[in-house]
C-alpha cells in the first residue's frame, strides 16, 4: 500500500481518497453557499477514507480527524434540512451541540499536539457556517484548511499538504469572484484599460519625442 516518492515511502490508497476530496472541494467552493454544503459531503466521505486507511495501514492516530469529519457530515446535513424544509440557517445551538458531542467522543483520542487540531479547526468551521454571510462561512473554511496543512503534514498526508495550500488559495479566488460578481469590487473594464494604455504611450512617446528634439536645438550663448 505504499510507494516511493522522492525517496519517501506514501501510502498510495490515502492519497488517492486526498485528491478525489480535492477535486470534489475545488468544485464546492465555486457554488452557492447550499450547493457548497450540499456537495462538500461527498468531499468529506473521500476524507474519512483517507483517515480510516492512515489509520489502519500506517498505523497512525486519525480517529480525531474521522469523528471530526463525521460531525462535519452531520452538521452539513442539518445544515441542508433546515435550508429546504425552512428556508432559514441552522441554530446556533445545534451547532454547539454537535461540537459538544465532537469534542466529548474525541476525549479518549487526544494524545499527540495534532490529535487537537481537527476539532479545533471544526469549532472555528461550524460557528462561521451557520452565519447567513457567505463571506464569513469562506473564512471560516479558509482557516479551516489552513489548519489541517499542519495536520496532513504531521500524519503523513503529503499530498494533503499541497491540497490545502492550493485550496486556501482556491477559497481566496472564489471571495475574490464572488465579489466582483456582485458589484463589492469594481474591476476597470478592458476598454477604459486600453484607452488609459494608449494615453500612457502617447505621453511617453512625446516626452521622448521632445526631450531628443530639444537636445538637437542650437544653443545661443552670450559671447564676450
Amino acid at each position: 500500500m505504499h510507494v516511493t516518492i522522492f525517496g519517501t515511502s506514501v501510502n498510495w490508497l490515502a492519497q488517492l481518497f486526498d485528491i478525489l476530496g480535492f477535486i470534489i472541494f475545488v468544485i464546492a467552493y465555486q457554488q452557492k453557499k447550499n450547493t457548497f454544503v450540499l456537495v462538500s459531503i461527498a468531499a468529506y466521505v473521500c476524507f474519512i477514507l483517507e483517515s480510516v486507511s492512515i489509520l489502519v495501514i500506517d498505523n497512525v492516530n486519525t480517529f480525531a480527524n474521522i469523528i471530526g469529519t463525521a460531525s462535519g457530515i452531520v452538521r452539513n446535513v442539518i445544515m441542508i434540512i433546515y435550508a429546504v424544509k425552512r428556508n432559514k440557517e441552522m441554530p446556533m445551538w445545534i451547532a454547539f451541540a454537535v461540537l459538544a458531542i465532537t469534542w466529548g467522543l474525541n476525549i479518549p483520542f487526544f494524545d499527540a499536539w495534532y490529535t487537537y487540531i481537527p476539532c479545533v479547526a471544526l469549532t472555528i468551521c461550524s460557528l462561521t457556517a451557520v452565519q447567513k454571510n457567505y463571506y464569513i462561512l469562506k473564512v471560516g473554511a479558509m482557516i479551516n484548511e489552513a489548519a489541517f496543512i499542519v495536520y496532513n503534514f504531521a500524519v503523513g498526508g503529503y499530498f494533503g499538504v499541497i491540497r490545502e495550500i492550493i485550496l486556501v488559495l482556491v477559497i481566496a479566488y472564489s471571495m475574490f469572484a464572488m465579489a466582483v460578481k456582485e458589484g463589492k469590487i469594481k474591476l476597470p473594464s478592458f476598454s477604459a484599460f486600453k484607452l488609459r494604455m494608449q494615453y500612457t504611450l502617447e505621453d511617453t512617446f512625446y516626452r521622448i519625442y521632445t526631450h531628443n528634439h530639444q537636445k538637437h536645438l542650437p544653443h545661443h550663448g552670450a559671447s564676450i
